[in-house]
């Protein structure tokens, strides 16, 4: 599903499930508030980081635009936004299944198929076991963005030089 979604790089998954699933009504009552539940792990330091990072992504664009409304966007893809608060959680199916094994807090949770569920808790389980390491480390593409490898760096400057190089390579 987050392949297929042009909100698949801004959103959690389980969110996407939610607007696929449910509609928008649900989807917009739960983008505005505060879910911690094996189907939705969502907060507003959550909805306040997509904020910034939308931000930033379109920084330039707005003083262009409040001098020229028809000003043409150039579009460049948005890198996916990383949750810091889903760092240890693994969705599978349509569930997180720390929360969903957590019987404590949720000793009912109802699960819709669950024959589904085990086939693809085996298949995400196979496709982790698989993993390879990454080619490159964070600090060989701050080298290959021309950044210092020792001092730390802000979302805004990789943005920026991100950009830069996008507009170099290709256009």
């Amino acid at each position: 599903m987050v392949q297929r979604s042009v909100l698949g790089p801004l959103l959690p998954e389980a969110m996407l499930h939610v607007l696929e699933n449910h509609g928008p009504e649900k989807f917009a009552e739960t983008f505005l508030g505060d879910w911690d539940t094996p189907e939705v792990i969502w907060s507003r330091e959550m909805r306040l980081l997509l904020i910034q990072k939308l931000a930033v992504h379109i920084a330039e664009f707005t003083p262009l635009l409040k001098v020229n409304n028809r000003a043409p966007y150039k579009y460049i893809p948005m890198p996916a936004i990383r949750y810091p608060q889903l760092e240890q959680e693994l969705f599978c199916n349509m569930y997180y299944l720390r929360h969903l094994c957590d019987t404590a807090k949720f000793p009912d949770w109802p699960i819709r198929d669950p024959v589904r569920l085990l086939k693809d808790v085996l298949d995400t389980w196979r496709k982790e076991v698989e993993k390879k390491p990454a080619a490159m480390s964070v600090a060989d593409a701050y080298e290959a963005l021309g950044l210092s490898r020792t001092e730390s760096h802000d979302d805004t400057k990789v943005n920026i030089f991100n950009r830069c190089l996008f507009f170099h390579l290709y256009i």
